[in-house]
């Protein structure tokens, strides 16, 4: 019996007893989260208050003191209102749970599409390489990231899995209704409805747009009138969703910009490409207390050319992506779309201007992908192998703040895209 097989079979001895003390902790850490929700140190306290200004009838954008600014579509304000009618305190405790559940099932559908119940085929030596240590490690990281700040990224990362997931069921209607209540509650997964369309798979596009619609407009509107909800889609599209996108950004924006816990392309961009003037060093210097080493290491551009590159290159990883995965689907059980969607989960993160690393649970997908093809006793991981390390070393290396104002979140997204885009390519052309 090798190591990894006793080890094994020492855990499987010892299940009852993991169980206890993963559930101990679990118990501590909703309590732990309750309470700073209790002192407004999470996200939850933002989303709740929308959910109270739905039921008052004010506007979901009114400042609350002490309140992160609500910028989040008017459905997902709507959605919180069950939670609404109980204490901040109680409703919090709600949300975890929710968030634990989801999160166990965003895993659970991952693996069903990646592994198609494989999982018995995989030699048990390769249970407890380094690649699946690491990889658990990430997961770790991306629920206490999460979960602590009690996010609502974990319910866009389940509601688009589960969508992938009866599509591949070939049952369109409940697949469409997941991806369009994610675009709802944040707009950046409509990459996977334009992907549908390239696919040429018009049905599920049209069943993803007419959810979209229901449950961006129709359902705030019966909760909040008609006028309202207008009112309040509109704002939120002006105000947050197109002057995120904007080519000429203000002060508010560069700040986000500058801030080391945004690892988006555009940000990554705006370090290093925008030169130093009197505000770009108050950003460094005092917002974001930058080492003073790393304050010089810039190009002189200007900030709207910066911007212009960051957007071009944006796009053309989008363009490289979609080219890719033109072509109508033949076979919804063709383990090569398991390639296609970690890459529009990528692109995703790689479109999005403000990305902090919350949202970067997008990865679990495609980093359980890559991790699959090291394992499968058929794969040849000589590329892989290293790939995954270097992945893994870029996106855990986060966890020091010099390492974030360096981007290293930015370049481990850019390098899972690469390695995955070229994989998806071999593995077409070996066809």
């Amino acid at each position: 019996m090798t190591l990894s097989e006793k080890l094994i079979s020492i855990l499987k001895g010892k299940k009852w007893l993991i169980a206890l003390l993963l559930a101990v902790f679990l118990i501590f850490f909703g309590f732990y989260t309750t309470w700073r929700t209790h002192y407004k140190s999470t996200d939850f306290d933002t989303y709740y208050y929308a959910g109270r200004d739905v039921l008052a009838g004010v506007s979901i954008y009114t400042e609350h003191e002490g309140i992160s600014p609500y910028i989040y579509p008017p459905f997902f304000a709507c959605l919180i209102v069950p939670l609404a009618l109980f204490s901040l305190e109680v409703a919090s405790v709600f949300w975890y749970i929710l968030n634990l559940a989801l999160f166990f099932l965003s895993i659970l559908l991952s693996f069903r599409l990646i592994f198609n119940d494989k999982l018995k085929d995989i030699n048990p030596n390769a249970l407890l390489s380094v690649p699946v240590i690491l990889f658990f490690i990430i997961i770790i990281g991306f629920f206490i990231d999460n979960v602590s700040m009690l996010q609502a990224n974990i319910s866009i990362l389940f509601l688009v899995v589960a969508g992938l997931y009866f599509f591949k069921k070939k049952m369109d209607l409940p697949a469409a209704f997941f991806l369009g209540l994610a675009i709802s509650i944040k707009v950046i997964p409509i990459l996977f409805l334009i992907y549908f369309i390239v696919k040429r798979e018009f049905k599920m596009a049209a069943f993803i747009a007419l959810w979209t619609g229901l449950f961006s407009y129709v359902l705030p509107a019966a909760f909040m009138g008609p006028d309202n909800a207008w009112v309040s889609l509109t704002m939120w599209s002006k105000s947050m969703l197109f002057e995120s996108m904007s080519k000429n950004p203000n002060s508010d924006m560069l700040l986000y910009m500058f801030n080391p816990q945004n690892q988006s392309v555009t940000a990554f961009f705006s370090r290093w490409f925008i030169k130093n003037d009197f505000l770009i060093l108050h950003f460094k210097r005092m917002a974001h207390e930058y080492p003073a080493f790393l304050i010089p290491w810039t190009l002189s551009m200007a900030r709207e050319r910066a911007f212009f590159i960051s957007k071009g290159f944006t796009l053309l990883v989008g363009a490289a992506t979609f080219l890719c995965c033109f072509g109508k689907i033949k076979k919804r059980s063709d383990h090569l779309l398991n390639y296609e969607y970690s890459l529009m989960f990528l692109v995703s993160l790689i479109a999005n201007p403000v990305l902090k690393t919350q949202q970067m649970i997008f990865l679990l997908f495609p980093a359980l992908l890559l991790l699959y093809r090291i394992i499968k006793p058929t794969g040849s991981n000589r590329f892989l192998y290293p790939a995954f390390l270097s992945f893994a070393f870029l996106y855990l290396s986060q966890m020091f703040g010099v390492f974030k104002m360096l981007g290293f979140g930015t370049l481990s997204i850019l390098l899972l895209w690469g390695v995955l885009l070229i994989s998806y390519r071999k593995a077409v052309f070996a066809r």
